[in-house]
């Protein structure tokens, strides 16, 4: 072998193998280089908010995005990437060492080795930094790729509990606004109200208008600390495509999906886009709010958005007392309803639901519902009674404590507020295709193998399927015994255990499916699940009707139309 191929094959295993998060200085998003350095080594990615909208939707990550153009520049990255790669395996190292005996007594008396070494793995990902702990939640959402154990135990992994220094704050603002929060706020509290591994948020008040907004801020040196990690992932991912066993998954698609995703993330001017968007999509619906964004002082790393006073649903979920049952149930349907019109109606869905994306409050019924629960029909709208006692009562309620609310718990409806909505997914004709087909064969052909055919061939890996005739099989076996049981009623059927039997054929199978597909499949399992909890006669189709009907003629057009 010539020295010019040894040294082309060399330079991308050092890198591989070397690229990973810089040493600590207070935290993990400090590297060993100062902030100025690692800006000058690293070319900064800036997704281009000015643009057309459907470009930025539809960005998609590439290597060379990640490197700096220049010899010198990339050969410093390369000797950061390496010191980031020995942090990374004092982390790592643990977990690559029991894996193999993790691995090979699951199957004896220790059938609980891998569960164990799952959770190590947890932890070892949550030490590693921001991109590994995304990673994790990221690889939690994917049942059709990884192991259902697997998966649950990751899904647990929360955001790194890390808050920068104040002053980190105030220096990111005169870089980005270049004003000092003083010059901005009335009031802006020094101490987060919420941290996670990206950006951390203030309650602020503003000076211009006395509002109350809330202040979301990056983490000092977190793009450089990503774009690190997202190159030692594209070489480790690629040289893994390399082994004939995991060819099926397609790593390297899977990096460019995932990494995509982080830097997204990163640039608030897109989640300010995409409240702009929600809100508007839901400006009729009083019963589901979205933060307002204020874009003259929304930038890359700063977030300026109306405060929503709330508590998170699972507080609802809580209340034993019989007279919530009703708000319960409302809370239930509105969760369903408000996803079912952003993946049916709008084609523009959150993508990012958690237990602290979606929050509740309460406010006075008004004699024009704008509410109704689905079961009800609008002949049978409960309007509020003149005789009720509801003018001396308050307008909004966000307290579950409020003696008010247990006193005169039906006078209240419920409000549901989305926030966190950085990741969207929004389907191009080809995957909105590839839905409608689908939709078609489950719903109005009830053909069960033609689904399971569908998905084979729609499928985005490279390598063939293993015995696709049989999954085609078995996905019609499936859907031919719940037509015939119950006609797809899920009161009686759990919708995540059937949606989490699919993703075990594909996977058994090696079918991989479209990341967006799954996604929304697992954000709906989310919703049905919290709904059941709220609510155990929930039955998705029944919550899905409308949306459904309002979809139908939307539905046959867009089929035309991508063909």
């Amino acid at each position: 072998m010539s020295i010019r191929h040894l040294h082309r094959r060399l330079i991308p295993l050092i890198v591989g193998f070397g690229v990973a998060v810089a040493t600590q200085r207070h935290g993990p998003y400090y590297s060993v280089f100062s902030n100025t350095a690692s800006t000058f080594f690293l070319r900064p990615l800036r997704l281009q908010c000015e643009t057309d909208e459907t470009q930025l939707i539809h960005y998609t990550l590439k290597v060379d995005d990640l490197l700096p153009q220049k010899r010198i520049p990339r050969l410093m990255f390369y000797v950061s990437c390496m010191i980031r790669f020995f942090q990374l395996g004092i982390y790592f190292i643990p977990a690559l060492l029991t894996f193999p005996v993790a691995y090979l007594t699951q199957e004896t008396v220790f059938k609980s080795s891998m569960k164990n070494w799952y959770k190590l793995l947890r932890w070892t990902l949550r030490k590693s930094g921001p991109t590994f702990i995304k990673l994790g939640q990221w690889a939690s959402t994917r049942p059709d790729i990884f192991p259902e154990t697997f998966c649950v135990i990751l899904s647990k992994l929360h955001d790194d509990a890390y808050k920068h220094a104040y002053q980190d704050t105030i220096d990111i603002f005169r870089v980005e606004l270049n004003s000092a929060p003083n010059e901005i706020f009335d009031t802006l509290d020094p101490e987060p109200v919420g941290s996670g591994c990206i950006a951390q948020v203030y309650r602020g008040v503003l000076k211009k208008n006395r509002k109350i907004v809330a202040v979301k801020v990056r983490h000092p040196n977190v793009e450089n600390i990503i774009k690190k990690d997202l190159a030692l992932m594209y070489f480790i991912f690629r040289s893994i495509d390399s082994i004939p066993s995991m060819e099926w998954i397609g790593f390297s698609r899977q990096w460019m999906e995932f990494g995509t995703m982080m830097l997204k993330q990163l640039d608030f001017r897109l989640e300010a886009k995409n409240l702009q968007k929600f809100g508007s999509n839901f400006r009729s619906d009083h019963h589901v709010v979205f933060p307002s964004p204020i874009l003259e002082l929304t930038t890359e790393g700063i977030l300026i958005e109306s405060f929503e006073e709330a508590f998170p649903v699972q507080d609802i979920i809580k209340l034993s007392d019989n007279r919530f049952n009703g708000l319960k149930s409302q809370v239930a349907f509105l969760g369903l309803h408000s996803f079912l019109k952003m993946m049916l109606l709008d084609n523009f869905t959150h993508a990012d639901l958690h237990p602290v994306s979606y929050l509740n409050n309460f406010w006075l019924k008004t004699p024009f519902p704008v509410f109704v629960p689905f079961e009800e029909s609008i002949e049978s709208v409960d309007f509020i009674d003149d005789n009720r006692p509801i003018d001396d009562l308050p307008l909004h309620i966000n307290s579950l404590q409020d003696p008010i609310l247990k006193e005169f718990p039906n006078v209240y409806d419920p409000q549901l507020i989305f926030v966190d909505t950085g990741l969207t997914i929004q389907l191009a004709k080809p995957q909105m295709r590839d839905f409608l087909d689908l939709f078609e064969a489950l719903v109005l052909q009830k053909d069960g193998y033609k689904v399971g055919k569908l998905i084979v061939e729609r499928s985005p890996q490279k390598a063939p399927a293993l015995n696709p005739v049989q999954f085609c099989s078995k996905m019609g076996e499936m859907i031919t015994g719940l037509l015939q049981e119950s006609g797809l009623n899920f009161v009686k059927h759990d919708f995540g255990e059937i949606l989490l039997s699919v993703f075990r054929m594909v996977r058994d199978h090696h079918v991989v499916l479209d990341e967006r597909f799954t996604n929304l499949g697992m954000s709906l399992v989310i919703l049905e699940g919290l709904g059941r909890q709220l609510s155990p006669s929930t039955d998705l189709f029944e919550a899905a009707k409308p949306a459904l009907l309002l979809a139908l003629r939307k539905w046959i057009n867009l089929k035309h139309e991508c063909k």
